[in-house]
């Protein structure tokens, strides 16, 4: 198993996880408002060798406090390939991979 940030070239692969896991397909209309509405979000990714197993997307989203727009992630689609779901045992690691890039990109604030 091994961990990677989502780079363009890995887009089929996150289509058809999602596919298998929601049993729905991704419109491009629908990609692309889930994919960047605040600007280039950042996703985790997970595969067993180059199988992609888990994928979880932080969108960024600025929000308000004090007065003061910061900028922050919000947590969504988040998906576990059916034949590995169970116990925690992937999707933990996978969030502490994507929260650790996010920290290093200057995030600290995920919701």
């Amino acid at each position: 198993m091994h961990f990677s940030i989502f780079e363009n070239k890995d887009k089929k692969d996150v289509i058809d996880l999602f596919k298998k896991v929601f049993k729905k397909k991704i419109t491009e209309e629908f990609w692309q408002w889930r994919y960047g509405v605040f600007g280039e979000p950042i996703a985790g990714l997970l595969w067993n060798e180059s199988h992609l197993i888990g994928h979880y997307l932080l969108n960024p989203i600025p929000i308000k406090i004090n007065d003061k727009v910061e900028n922050a992630l919000l947590a969504m689609s988040v998906m576990i390939d059916p034949d590995y779901q169970g116990g925690g045992v992937y999707f933990g690691p996978l969030a502490k991979f994507t929260y650790n890039y996010a920290s290093k990109k200057g995030y600290h604030l995920i919701f």
